[in-house]
């Protein structure tokens, strides 16, 4: 994909273009990398074929080239961390609900998306979120790691094994659900 010449001052820092599908014309512009898959992501649309869709491909990339400059400009410069610890800070929790909310907090937002200004936060990052989170508790990056038994020094075993992304269980158990 390439920018049209026109568009390219307004759109330089933007990854775009246009591009033909079976007559209609796709546009796509650069939306960011998502914090959590580190993937880039795209706003798109389609602008069916006729004699005016070049032009009105164009109006719909600064349409989205807009949107995408709205969410740079965030109304706070606040981390997903800052709130988290503000809100501990002021819970009015027993002792082991908070420790248990920290600790789910330690384990799977502060890793994932604790950095990301409150601001840039979307549907579509939060759905690469819970995905990510569906795919298992360890949030590796899908490289070959040992799982050891644990964290002090030792010999493995058959207890230390090569890491198999595996989802985290609902909380249904099976025999509920073969009831159904």
């Amino acid at each position: 994909m390439s920018c049209d010449d026109s568009l390219a001052p307004q759109l330089e820092r933007k990854a775009c273009g246009i591009r033909c599908s079976a007559g209609s014309l796709c546009v796509a512009v650069c939306a960011g990398i998502a914090p959590v898959s580190k993937r880039r992501r795209y706003l798109r649309e389609t602008v069916p074929a006729g004699p005016s869709a070049q032009r009105e491909a164009e109006k719909v990339m600064r349409r989205l080239a807009t949107q995408v400059d709205e969410r740079r400009s965030p109304r706070t410069g606040a981390t997903v961390d800052q709130l988290l610890d503000k809100h501990f800070e002021l819970a009015d929790l027993d002792r082991d609900t908070l420790s248990t909310y920290r600790g789910y907090a330690d384990r799977h937002v502060r890793p994932l998306i604790g950095t990301t200004k409150v601001g840039v936060i979307d549907g579509a990052l939060f759905d690469s979120f819970y995905a990510e989170l569906r795919r298992g508790r360890a949030h590796c990056d899908r490289r070959p790691f040992t799982e050891h038994r644990t964290d002090r020094g030792h010999e493995c075993d058959a207890r230390c094994r090569p890491h198999a992304c595996r989802p985290e269980r609902s909380g249904r158990s099976t025999s509920s659900s073969a009831a159904r």
